[in-house]
């Protein structure tokens, strides 16, 4: 009998979409880190989570995979966010959407818009009256 742990596991056997998973493996992610691999799960379920993880171990990944993952399999077209995504800095949104474009290439119902203080409010409404699923934005 094999043990495996979870970080062990691939994005798919996590649960994760096929075409999220061959975006991820594009980008050279085949394996999820350890903080992806606890808190996947637990968003998938639906449940709450806080993670605390140093810089750089994937904590953008954990929390956007799971939203995006139920966003392409519930596949309800709309207009406005389906998934939000409040960061607290311009630099972090910015950073956040970049992520999310990678992650969704390719798929239906996969449009991000950012929105962040400093820009000219006729910008922002623009962004806002297209269609899109992935609202990325800062406070204030």
């Amino acid at each position: 009998m094999t043990t495996q742990t979870i970080t062990d596991k691939t994005f798919a056997e996590l649960g994760i979409n096929e075409q999220i998973v061959a975006n991820l493996a594009a980008l050279g992610l085949t394996k999820p880190t350890p903080v992806q691999a606890e808190a996947i799960p637990i968003l998938l379920q639906g449940r709450d989570l806080i993670a605390k993880a140093p810089t750089g171990t994937g904590k953008t990944a954990a929390f956007l995979l799971p939203g995006m993952n139920r966003m392409v399999s519930e596949q309800k077209e709309g207009r406005g966010p389906r998934v939000l995504v409040l960061a607290p800095t311009r630099e972090l949104a910015q950073q956040v959407t970049k992520a999310a474009i990678s992650f969704g290439r390719g798929l239906r119902g996969a449009r991000v818009v950012c929105i962040t203080g400093g820009e000219p409010y006729p910008i922002q409404n623009r962004e806002l009256s297209k269609p899109y699923d992935i609202l990325v934005a800062t406070p204030g």
